[in-house]
């Protein structure tokens, strides 16, 4: 069987560049002449290349890659060949596992309700790739233009924008005013691509000699006003030399830079409300209760008021002791644990769990002031910091005239 393998693929090269072994006995195939005659021939090849018969080898061939490996995953024998007229409605009949996704992501995909490639050609790629990694993604990319096999080259794309002022220019408030939609409009091309700008020039033609204004960044630009502003920073310490007629903003280097990930069902926003709710308890059924766990708000602004830990017991106590008399409110999702007395933070480390901690950074601090019913004027201080191991920590920290003295409250590992 290798050998009638071998044998075939050879002789299905001399047909096509893009040839793959969908399996033992099954192929794919992307044609480079009409289909319909371009089928006979490799039927025949089919037949001659083994001694069994013609229907137990399966050869696929479509306008794609993507259609001819499903067209061989989906016929039982024989040659398949899908017109580019019927390509769309095959691919979206077709269930998820024609594309050799593994039997993982498939199961996952069907727990949110994904199990034909039309319902996986809803959701956005970029979403898929940070959900579910980045073989996914690329799969879901080839059903709309699949790159795969040999191509030929085509010409860099033009990025660039030439703008003619009409009248000279003599003032920059009057050419940033031309430039603002230039950036916006070369932005959104490379974005449609998913693409960053890196590096672009300003080419200013005046009356006399032409001015060149480059810009650099360290990160993709994918925002036309983040461009613009950078153009209008160089732009600031230029001086003309004469009036600008015209201006050319082009692109020198580009790089990739995917939008960032979307909701996955924000396609189908107008489908009956409860679909989520049925999607995330199939996650729960297949990978357990904790699979799915729901963020909850607090809307008490008062720091002290919303740092809450989980007991042994499974209530909630309240950081603030004052208010110690107030029934606690139980919220599973702030395990955190409080530091019973409070541990004093000494030479920039603190002990806890037996061992002496050294505080790497220090975050927020918000200033909390005391009540005015009670007869005290000392503001107190809390701060979220990081320990080592990593650890989230709460310090808390009683204002003096002389130090503030910091001391641990609560943790979370």
């Amino acid at each position: 069987m290798a050998s009638a393998r071998r044998s075939l693929v050879a002789r299905l090269l001399h047909h096509s560049p893009r040839i793959g072994a969908a399996g033992p006995i099954r192929f794919w195939a992307e044609p480079v002449a009409d289909p319909r005659h371009w089928a006979d021939a490799v039927r025949a090849e089919a037949i001659h290349a083994t001694t069994a018969p013609s229907d137990d080898v399966t050869v696929g061939v479509g306008c794609s890659a993507t259609v001819a490996q499903v067209a061989a995953f989906l016929t039982p024998g024989g040659v398949r060949v899908v017109g580019e007229a019927e390509a769309r409605a095959f691919l979206d009949a077709a269930p998820l596992e024609a594309l050799a996704l593994g039997s993982e992501t498939v199961d996952r995909l069907a727990s949110i309700g994904v199990r034909r490639i039309g319902e996986l050609r809803a959701l956005d790629p970029a979403s898929l790739g940070h959900r579910f990694g980045a073989e996914l993604a690329r799969v879901r990319r080839r059903l709309e233009a699949d790159v795969r096999g040999p191509t030929h080259p085509a010409a860099p794309p033009n990025r660039s924008v030439t703008v003619a002022t009409g009248d000279p220019v003599m003032r920059i408030e009057a050419l940033l005013f031309l430039l603002a939609p230039a950036a916006e409009r070369l932005v959104a091309a490379l974005r449609r691509d998913e693409r960053g700008i890196t590096s672009a020039r300003l080419s200013l033609r005046t009356e006399r000699e032409p001015v060149a204004v480059d810009v650099r960044a360290g990160a993709p630009i994918r925002e036309g006003n983040a461009l613009f502003e950078m153009l209008r920073a160089r732009l600031d310490r230029v001086r003309l030399p004469a009036p600008v007629v015209a201006f050319t903003l082009e692109v020198r280097h580009e790089v990739e830079a995917p939008r960032a990930t979307e909701p996955l069902f924000a396609h189908a926003r107008r489908r009956d409300a409860s679909a989520g709710e049925v999607a995330l308890e199939r996650v729960r059924a297949r990978f357990g209760d904790d699979a799915v766990v729901r963020a909850v708000r607090h809307a008490d602004p008062h720091p002290l008021e919303r740092a809450r830990w989980l007991r042994s017991q499974g209530a909630l106590e309240r950081v603030d002791e004052r208010a110690a008399g107030l029934s606690p409110s139980p919220d599973p999702h702030l395990p955190w644990r409080r530091v019973e007395p409070p541990e004093p933070l000494r030479g920039g480390a603190v002990r806890l769990a037996g061992r002496r901690r050294r505080l790497v950074h220090l975050g927020r601090v918000e200033r909390v002031a005391a009540r005015w019913w009670e007869d005290d004027d000392r503001p107190e201080l809390l701060a979220w910091a990081e320990l080592e191991g990593p650890i989230l920590a709460l310090l808390h920290a009683r204002c003096t005239t002389d130090e503030d003295e910091w001391s641990l409250i609560g943790w979370l590992d």
